[in-house]
């Protein structure tokens, strides 16, 4: 059900975080990590619209982490050569 979709997400989120760190710090790979962060905004959203609908305070509570990866988004972006 909604409970499973939701841990599925979470996973898939952990991935791309764990993903993201070896891209952009392992390989040095500004442009690779802005793709794996914007995968990471996708899966975020998609936890937030599901957790809404089984907790409005547990999907309010994952704005700041939101807030967070478009910030780390927008950093990592402006370290992508040639930009």
């Amino acid at each position: 059900g909604e409970r499973m979709q939701v841990a599925w997400n979470y996973g898939i989120n952990l991935v791309l975080n764990i993903v993201w760190s070896g891209v952009y710090f392992g390989l040095r790979n500004p442009l690779l990590g802005f793709i794996v962060l914007v995968l990471l905004f996708i899966s975020t959203i998609m936890i937030i619209k599901l957790t809404w609908k089984i907790d409005k305070k547990a999907g309010w509570l994952l704005i700041p982490y939101l807030l967070w990866i478009i910030f780390a988004g927008l950093l990592n972006y402006l370290t992508i050569p040639g930009i």
